[in-house]
């Protein structure tokens, strides 16, 4: 039995103990994740590869997208062997609505372009896409639908 099924055991015989932490808590720590708001690179790349599709935090994709780790999330988006590419694709999708929603900061709008650019290069079809959305909304804001970058699912991508 692996470390993951220990602990799930482990949460499991203590479910409906008082002071117990949830459930979603427990799964953050089935893939290493201390904290889902304040993670480390690696901690996203061993979550984006490991076999647990339980996400560590209701908003996860929001976490992801804005973690500072832009080139790491557009390199999990187009690695084929990533099980959990699509999502982030959705990531990056986040990304963008939630800057365009909330921020329009310059510096962080270069970095944006900079990250929608490598993507045009993706031989992966979704990913460039996505680039070339992301350089199209740049240039026009003003058609910016929020639902249309900050809602979608894996199966949207």
């Amino acid at each position: 039995m692996d470390w993951i099924q220990k602990l799930k055991l482990l949460a499991k015989h203590f479910e409906g103990y008082p002071n117990i932490p949830e459930p979603p808590f427990m799964l953050a720590l089935y893939v290493m994740i201390e904290d889902p708001w304040n993670f480390t690179a690696n901690e996203l790349k061993s979550w984006a590869f490991s076999e647990e599709k339980t996400i560590p935090d209701q908003d996860w994709e929001l976490s992801v997208a804005n973690s500072g780790y832009d080139s790491l999330v557009l390199d999990l988006a187009q690695d084929e062997s990533c099980p959990s590419n699509k999502f982030m694709l959705v990531c990056l999708y986040m990304m963008v609505g939630d800057f365009l929603h909330c921020e329009l900061s310059e510096p962080r709008k270069k970095e944006i372009i900079t990250l929608a650019n490598k993507a045009l290069e993706s031989k992966i079809s979704g990913v460039s896409q996505w680039g070339e959305k992301t350089l199209n909304i740049m240039k026009n804001t003003s058609s910016f639908v929020y639902d249309e970058w900050c809602w979608l699912s894996e199966n949207d991508v």
